[in-house]
């Protein structure tokens, strides 16, 4: 009786492990280096439009100090706020477009943006601090004179929301993205190396019982018999003939 017939069988798959999309690759890294170094330039323009559009309270001098003008008046948050909107709105934009030109996506894009955008903030803020300073000695001085106090960034934690916008971002269009490419490829590319092939079946298949012909070995068995003949035609196949 012969042995039963088993089915093949193919190695396991090689599973990467879970911080392998992790790793910064060299080409990633360059990627967020000039990533973060841009988006540091961009935040000077972003300062001279944050002092251009922020709201400063005005005052009037009058004899032993000054009067606001506007008792009721939103500047002290209004800075504030248009630092946050422009930051804001410069990381959503570059993510965007990280996303669209970047060729090689990873982690370290997301880094680049993140530390790009707080160092764009921080350039703005600065910049718009150190240009929008306070009236003069000479313009205090002067009783009936209009004046503004200089540019301040009261709320700190408003620097970083650009940053956490634009790893939001970012992380948005890579989940809906029809292809990623976060690494995907080179990991399936170990996963298929590794792959052994299917082995052959082992033991005797179910028609190994049957009986073998007796041929000799390199006998021409599509020749016919010596002697013989036959005829093509279908009710007389091996028919012998003279």
């Amino acid at each position: 009786m012969g042995a039963s017939w088993q089915e093949p069988q193919s190695a396991p798959i090689a599973v990467p492990p879970w911080y392998e999309g992790l790793r910064v690759t060299r080409a990633e890294l360059r990627s967020a280096l000039r990533l973060a170094l841009g988006l540091a330039v961009a935040g000077l323009p972003i300062g001279l439009l944050w002092l251009a559009l922020a709201p400063r309270r005005q005052y009037e001098v009058v004899d032993g100090g000054f009067r606001a003008v506007e008792p009721q008046s939103e500047a002290l948050i209004g800075a504030d706020g248009w630092l946050l909107i422009l930051t804001g709105a410069l990381g959503v934009v570059v993510a965007g477009l990280a996303w669209r030109f970047v060729r090689v996506r990873g982690v370290g894009v997301v880094l680049g943006l993140a530390i790009g955008m707080l160092l764009a903030a921080v350039v703005a803020w600065q910049t718009g601090e150190l240009l929008g300073t306070g009236p003069s000695e000479e313009q205090t001085a002067q009783l009936g004179s209009i004046v503004a106090p200089a540019v301040q960034l009261r709320a700190i934690p408003v620097l970083v929301i650009g940053a956490f916008l634009a790893t939001l971002t970012y992380v948005v269009v890579a989940c809906f993205a029809a292809n990623d490419e976060l690494h995907r490829r080179q990991l399936a590319a170990v996963s298929s190396s590794s792959t052994a092939p299917p082995t052959a079946p082992t033991g005797r298949g179910p028609h190994e019982d049957w009986p073998v012909s007796s041929v000799p070995a390199g006998a021409n068995v599509t020749a016919p018999p010596t002697g013989l003949r036959s005829d093509p035609r279908p009710g007389a196949l091996g028919d012998p003939r003279p």
